[in-house]
């Protein structure tokens, strides 16, 4: 069994760029699927994603987090989008996998995460240059807050996860973006200066979303959550 994935810069239905994935059969020439497109990110921020030749295990990718909806136009300073973190793809195990193209996506932090911090607190500010790492069961709600105010929030409920960003960049567009839960209560949310990743029930479902906090950030997490500074 293989797995093709392939990129649209527009006509996807939350009106940004987006990277799919498909399962079918390879001969050599011809790629026949078995399943339809599936999202491998939700958010309006994953695109043209590559894998790494030769990597032991799952394939890994890593995707240009940026929208050419604003890409032009989002505040800058000697850069436009950033490389999303590297990803672990995997099938999803049963039937289920060749009849929807279900695909895992979960970070690859290796020795970053057992180096990392543990917080006994459910708040974090921090300047740049620092990451946060949230492992999270059931129902929370994370607030995250910049120099100008709330950023971004994501929730995550027994039915879907949601993530709104509240300063859209002057866009007008509609910048919530919602997936569906089916199987588990686990999710993993990384935070970087200007990125958010969300690995919503093991990974079935991910969204990422850029957003510009200024000089100071904070992290509020209301729920079963760990946290851990990279």
């Amino acid at each position: 069994m293989w797995r093709l994935t392939f990129s649209l810069a527009d006509g996807v239905s939350h009106v940004h760029g987006a990277t799919f994935g498909v399962i079918g059969d390879f001969d050599g020439s011809e790629f026949a699927p078995r399943s339809e497109p599936a999202l491998l990110d939700g958010g309006p921020d994953f695109y043209a994603a590559q894998t790494f030749h030769g990597v032991p295990g799952p394939p890994v990718a890593m995707a240009w987090l940026g929208s050419w909806r604003y890409a032009k136009t989002q505040p800058s300073v000697g850069r436009r989008g950033v490389l999303s973190l590297a990803r672990s793809l995997s099938l999803v195990a049963g039937s289920e996998a060749t009849a929807d193209g279900t695909i895992t996506s979960t970070p690859v932090l290796g020795r970053r995460l057992e180096r990392g911090a543990p917080l006994a607190a459910s708040t974090w500010s921090r300047a740049p240059r620092r990451a946060l790492h949230i492992e999270a069961r059931g129902a929370i709600e994370t607030t995250i807050t910049g120099e100008h105010g709330p950023l971004a929030t994501i929730r995550t409920s027994r039915d879907d996860v949601e993530l709104v960003r509240h300063d859209d960049l002057g866009s007008g567009l509609d910048q919530t973006f919602r997936r569906p839960l089916r199987a588990t209560d686990e999710h993993r949310i990384v935070l970087d200066h200007g990125t958010i990743e969300v690995f919503a029930d093991r990974g079935r479902a991910p969204i990422s979303a850029l957003i510009f906090p200024g000089m100071e950030w904070s992290v509020s997490v209301d729920g079963d959550a760990r946290l851990t500074e990279l």
